[in-house]
């Protein structure tokens, strides 16, 4: 017989309507916090300023002024995107790399309005300063205290974006929970719905008669409950069923979702799309979209172009260190993959007496007597990597991506790791997320190769702009950027 029962983990309570922060209302409460933390992080630092130095409060209508301003311009962006719902703090959708780059551009859209209305000269120096450091320290906490605390509301019950019931067989309602444990995203589970396994949605008498007592049950609860979502994790090989359960729960205004397959796990970007009037299920896309890729080709030649003036004369100083420092060609090229597995010739200072580009190519260790006096000063600082800015200004490489490897490693990793060839399906780029996290040099271990693969993938399966201008930075000021150099 099939039932209607409450597997629902004791920690939540089902059918419960209470949450610490109700789903309609924290989008603007959370808009006009931010907002608000700005502006009084103006004011406040402004005063402290003025007190600080000239004994008084200041003029505080003028940073009121810029509080609104610098609020107005941050707060924005984030609003027209819509990150101001509870599932973008639940899924910590902002980052802080984000939110400088956004806060940056409000201070300089700020500045430009400034500079056309003639009216700088009213900031104070000071106090921009102040504001500036102390602004940015309080977004990111706010961001970072709200993220801390609706998460552990979702993993106690009683934080929930969407309050959904789960439909389908006993296993695999199970499956779910188990696996993807709802509640940590914001998802409370109100009812579960089990169906006997002999469902088939078939019109015999007695099946028919108990699976529509059974959804009629379910669609009062529905209603009842004022439910966001119904999930049927049935398997989609039972057609009949799905269609019967579908036809049934359309009648109400709860948006109905046909749950996750086992294979799902494997590929986290599936998504159902449409090639022409064809419906698909989508499993695997190229990591960058048109836009995208055309984004990241138009930096690659300003930056790259820009880079190559302003380091030309540094280029050519280190070009004629090379020629008097040893023997041979200030130029080291070596045959790599780039994207798609085609080779091209890169670039670099070099930096060793040898030349290796063959089947045979000897990585360099700590203390290898072919590296010269010059080269390994280059190699401890990345400069011996500087003329590949000629590489991406050509389009055989990016500034940010899987770092290329020598056509001997290629082929010796790819045998070891079966992904290991979707590092190719970007541009190979000058420095990549594993390289900022301290997997530069040499790969003589398994692991080392592993965990620069794994970055390398996570880097491609997640990319966007910003991460790209924080691997950037991280690569001139971070430690680990210059770790293992050899």
């Amino acid at each position: 017989m099939s039932d209607i029962s409450q597997r629902v983990p004791s920690r939540i309570s089902a059918g419960s309507n209470y949450s610490l922060f109700h789903p309609y209302l924290f989008g603007p409460l959370a808009f006009i916090g931010e907002f608000g933390t700005i502006v009084a992080t103006s004011l406040l630092t402004g005063m402290a300023y003025h007190l600080a130095v000239y004994g008084d409060t200041g003029p505080l209508a003028l940073f009121l002024k810029t509080g609104l301003m610098v609020a107005l311009f941050f707060t924005l962006p984030f609003l027209f995107r819509e990150k101001y719902n509870l599932t973008s703090y639940i899924t910590s959708d902002v980052r802080i790399a984000e939110q400088f780059f956004i806060w940056n551009y409000a201070f300089s859209t700020m500045f430009a309005i400034g500079f056309l209305t003639k009216s700088t000269e009213i900031f104070s120096r000071g106090t921009l300063v102040l504001f500036y450091f102390a602004g940015f320290a309080a977004v990111v906490g706010l961001h970072r205290l709200l993220v801390t605390h609706i998460k552990a509301g979702c993993k106690t019950g009683r934080v929930a974006a969407r309050q959904i019931m789960l439909v389908g067989t006993d296993a695999k309602i199970r499956e779910f929970q188990k696996q993807y444990e709802p509640w940590n995203h914001g998802l409370r589970i109100n009812h579960c719905i089990t169906l006997d396994d002999h469902f088939d949605g078939s019109e015999r008498d007695g099946d028919a008669l108990e699976l529509e007592e059974t959804l009629d049950n379910a669609l009062s609860l529905t209603r009842q409950d004022s439910l966001d979502d119904i999930i049927l994790l049935l398997p989609w090989s039972r057609r009949s069923l799905i269609e019967r359960c579908v036809d049934r729960f359309s009648t109400s205004s709860v948006s109905i979702h046909l749950g996750p397959q086992a294979i799902f796990s494997r590929f986290v970007d599936a998504r159902l799309t449409r090639l022409g009037s064809i419906a698909t299920l989508n499993l695997v896309r190229p990591p960058l979209s048109l836009m995208e890729t055309t984004l990241k080709r138009s930096f690659d030649i300003v930056a790259s172009l820009v880079g190559l003036i302003l380091l030309s004369p540094l280029m050519l100083a280190f070009i004629l260190a090379i020629r008097l420092d040893s023997k041979g060609p200030a130029f080291f090229r070596q045959t790599r993959y780039g994207f798609n597995l085609q080779p091209f010739e890169i670039l670099k200072f070099r930096t060793m007496t040898v030349m290796e580009n063959g089947e045979e190519v000897k990585q360099a260790i700590k203390d290898d007597p072919r590296i010269t006096r010059i080269g390994r000063f280059m190699r401890k600082w990345n400069i011996d990597e500087l003329p590949q800015l000629i590489n991406v200004l050509k389009g055989d490489m990016s500034l940010v991506g899987p770092r290329p490897h020598a056509l001997a490693h290629d082929h010796e990793f790819a045998e070891k790791i079966t992904r290991y060839a979707r590092r190719m399906n970007v541009q190979p780029g000058i420095t990549g997320l594993a390289q900022v996290n301290g997997y530069r040099g040499p790969t003589d271990t398994d692991e080392k190769i592993r965990k620069r693969v794994e970055y390398d993938l996570h880097y491609i399966d997640n990319w966007s702009f910003l991460l790209d201008i924080n691997i950037l930075f991280m690569t001139l000021f971070s430690k680990k950027a210059y770790d293992n150099a050899h």
